[in-house]
């Protein structure tokens, strides 16, 4: 998916075998940009996923007290 995506945006003429050093320079900063929003994404859901932990354990805490 990333390399797709990466593809469809920087390449736009298939004239050579090659990519052009706008192409190459083009993918990298695609890819680098797709990778950092899922590293956010993923920390996000981990952060979603301790405040709920932490709320079943409180829930738990005051059922039982």
């Amino acid at each position: 998916m990333v390399t797709e995506t990466a593809f469809r945006q920087c390449v736009h003429g298939f004239r050579t075998n090659a990519l052009t050093s706008e192409e190459k320079s083009c993918i990298g900063q695609a890819t680098t940009k797709l990778l950092r929003h899922t590293a956010r994404i993923k920390q996000r859901i981990s952060d979603i996923q301790d405040k709920e932990q932490e709320r079943i354990k409180q829930s738990v805490k005051d059922a039982v007290a």
